[in-house]
């Protein structure tokens, strides 16, 4: 589908439970009420000959590994190849964790 451009987006929920511990400050802090709730964020865009994907989480880090095993996962559930996907975290520091950030 030459000189065509498609383009899809989604978004899911990953807010955790309330007294969950958050990550980026110089004292422990939980999760005692919700103002927004924390997405990760789709974007895919094909123009017939190339298919790519960004997805943003919020979170204040994603890991190496987790970047990789979700682009594995992305490669065979959709069939995106992983160089043509791009993952980051928008650095809330609202957010769980989800890497030891400093024994947080």
């Amino acid at each position: 589908m030459p000189n065509k451009l498609r383009a899809g987006s989604a978004a899911t929920n990953i807010t955790p439970p309330l007294g969950t511990a958050m990550p980026g400050g110089f004292r422990p802090r939980y999760a005692e009420d919700i103002d927004d709730e924390l997405l990760v964020k789709s974007l895919v865009v094909d123009n017939g000959s190339v298919r790519l994907a960004m997805v943003t989480c919020d979170l204040i880090v994603v890991t190496q590994e987790i970047v990789d095993q979700a682009k594995e996962r992305i490669e065979e559930r959709c069939g995106i190849a992983a160089r043509y996907v791009m993952i980051n975290a928008t650095h809330t520091h609202t957010a769980v964790a989800v890497a030891d950030l400093l024994g947080a």
